[in-house]
């Protein structure tokens, strides 16, 4: 039982600061264009909650780029984690760029975690993606984490060689799962309509089978137009389980939920560093990072 979660802890804080990041195969024909103005710019912040608890925040941006080239997707994510009586805070940025059809160009992500420190940077050339992992000084610390939790990394852990991009074939669409829901909106969002996507794991950086399907259409109420708008709930289909968002005909998000984790769209900045209370992960996680920290000379 204990090791289950300590394997619950170590997978729910991979997939905070790691993300999702997604090649799709369509089973629906997308438009044969997309305006430029098509999408409207957003900057949107969230609560982050496990359960009724607030544990951090997020940020969802979308700008134009200028003269009509494309698209900047924005996401960051702050976690707070309450461990042996101090606080760990986990941040994740990413910044990417689409052309004005929601290809992917480029997109840089950059993760903090006590100790630790990950960034990847991506770039599409020549019908390839080339993913680039850098560690730093904790490589040897992250190889360890994968090899002492073989049940989370497991058969993968031999294969983990960030010393060298990984590259791709160049996916169709924004390849990234933060730029998602506004390449949803564009393929077409109607209740029934379901897309085959492709996961790459952050670990083994394979490609994993992900459905997409539009459940029903509903509203929400949005406080910015002071009424209910159209709203779709979308559900997410991998082997972590299900998870579900809700977002308006322009991919702007409402909320999401997975794993007894909650975003919840908020209408005031101010609002999204207050009231958090960090939270208490399962036994043994002190352990685990206990492995990155340096030791402590008298």
């Amino acid at each position: 039982m204990a090791k289950h979660a300590v394997k619950i802890s170590i997978l729910l804080v991979w997939l905070t600061i790691m993300g999702w990041w997604w090649l799709e195969s369509r089973s629906w024909p997308p438009p044969a264009k997309i305006e430029v103005a098509f999408l409207p710019d957003f900057n949107d912040y969230f609560s982050l909650k496990y359960g009724d608890q607030k544990i951090g925040w997020a940020f969802k941006s979308l700008r134009r780029l200028p003269g009509g080239a494309g698209y900047q997707v924005g996401q960051g994510l702050v976690v707070r984690l309450a461990l042996a009586g101090e606080e760990l805070e986990i941040k994740s940025t990413l910044m990417a760029n689409l052309d004005k059809s929601l290809n992917l160009l480029d997109f840089t992500h950059l993760v903090q975690a006590g100790p630790l420190t990950v960034s990847e940077i991506g770039v599409v050339a020549d019908e390839r993606l080339s993913v680039e992992v850098n560690l730093g000084e904790h490589g040897p610390v992250v190889a360890k984490i994968a090899a002492a939790y073989g049940g989370l990394g497991g058969q993968y852990a031999e294969k983990l060689d960030f010393s060298r991009p990984a590259i791709l074939p160049a996916p169709a669409g924004p390849a990234l799962a933060q730029a998602l829901p506004p390449y949803l909106s564009y393929l077409g969002l109607e209740a029934g309509r379901h897309y085959a996507l492709k996961q790459l794991n952050p670990l083994s950086r394979q490609l994993d089978e992900f459905p997409v399907r539009v459940e029903e259409e509903g509203r929400e109420y949005d406080q910015e137009a002071g009424r209910k708008i159209p709203a779709f709930r979308i559900r997410l289909t991998s082997a972590g389980g299900d998870s579900l968002i809700w977002v308006d005909r322009f991919g702007r998000t409402f909320r999401e939920e997975a794993a007894g984790f909650t975003l919840t769209r908020l209408y005031e900045q101010s609002e999204a560093g207050q009231g958090i209370t960090p939270l208490a992960p399962a036994p043994g996680f002190e352990q685990l990072l206990s492995l990155g920290r340096k030791p402590k000379h008298d």
